[in-house]
C-alpha cells in the first residue's frame, strides 16, 4: 500500500545569520560551563558535547541558507540561473529536503514528469512576472487535490498560491529551490532561464 504523499513545503525558514550564530555560541557557552561541573559523569558530558555540536551545526546551516537566500536576491530575476536555486536548496534543513525528494519518489514516473512540467509553468509564470497565471494554475491543483481527498497536499498548493499573489519574488524562489532539490528540476530551471534572456535579448534588439 502506498504512504500517503507529503505536501510539498514552498517556505523556507530563514532566520538572520547574525542572530543564529550569536544564539549558537551563547548556548555553547553554557553548555561548556555545565560540562565543567564536576558532578557531571562521562555520559552527561558526551551529550553535552553532541548537542554543543549540533547547535552549531545549526547555526552555520542557517548562516550559509541566509547567505544563499541573499546572493539570490542580489541578482534581477531574469539572471538567476539554475545554479543559484541549486545552491540554496543545499541548504535546506534535512528534514525538509528528505520530505520533498519523499513525496516526489512516491510518485509514478508519469507524475513525475507531470509534477516537474507544473512546477516549471508556474515558475515561468512567476519569472515573466504574470502572478494571475501562477495563482490560478495553483488554486486549480489545489482544488483538484481536495476532490481528490488529498486535504494536506491541497492546503500546501492554497499556501503557495496565496504567496504568488502577495509575493510572487518570494514564490519564486520558494518553488525554483523546490525544482532544483527535484531530480531533473534544475533543468526546467535552465530551459525557463534561458526563455527569459531570449526574451530579453529580443526586447532590446533595435
Amino acid at each position: 500500500m502506498n504512504q500517503p504523499l507529503q505536501p510539498f513545503n514552498y517556505t523556507l525558514n530563514v532566520p538572520n545569520p547574525a542572530e543564529a550564530v550569536t544564539a549558537g555560541l551563547q548556548q555553547g557557552v553554557q553548555l561548556a560551563g555545565l560540562m565543567e561541573r564536576a558532578d557531571l559523569t562521562a555520559a552527561q558530558r558526551q551529550q553535552t558535547l553532541i548537542e554543543n555540536q549540533a547547535l552549531q551545526a545549526k547555526a552555520q546551516q542557517q548562516a550559509q541558507q541566509q547567505a544563499a537566500v541573499k546572493a539570490l536576491y542580489d541578482k534581477p530575476s531574469g539572471e538567476r540561473t539554475a545554479d543559484d536555486y541549486e545552491r540554496l536548496s543545499a541548504t535546506l534543513p534535512k528534514e525538509q529536503a528528505e520530505n520533498i525528494r519523499a513525496s516526489f519518489d512516491a510518485k509514478t514516473k508519469e507524475q513525475q514528469r507531470q509534477e516537474l512540467l507544473f512546477g516549471g509553468q508556474v515558475f515561468a509564470a512567476l519569472r515573466s512576472g504574470d502572478r494571475e497565471t501562477a495563482n490560478s494554475m495553483l488554486l486549480q491543483r489545489a482544488d483538484a487535490a481536495r476532490n481528490g481527498g488529498d486535504g494536506a497536499q491541497a492546503k500546501a498548493y492554497e499556501n503557495a498560491a496565496e504567496m504568488a499573489a502577495i509575493s510572487p519574488e518570494n514564490a519564486e524562489m520558494f518553488i525554483g529551490t523546490t525544482l532544483a532539490a527535484l531530480p531533473g528540476g534544475k533543468d526546467f530551471i535552465s530551459n525557463v532561464s534561458a526563455q527569459s534572456e531570449l526574451r530579453t535579448n529580443e526586447g532590446m534588439a533595435p
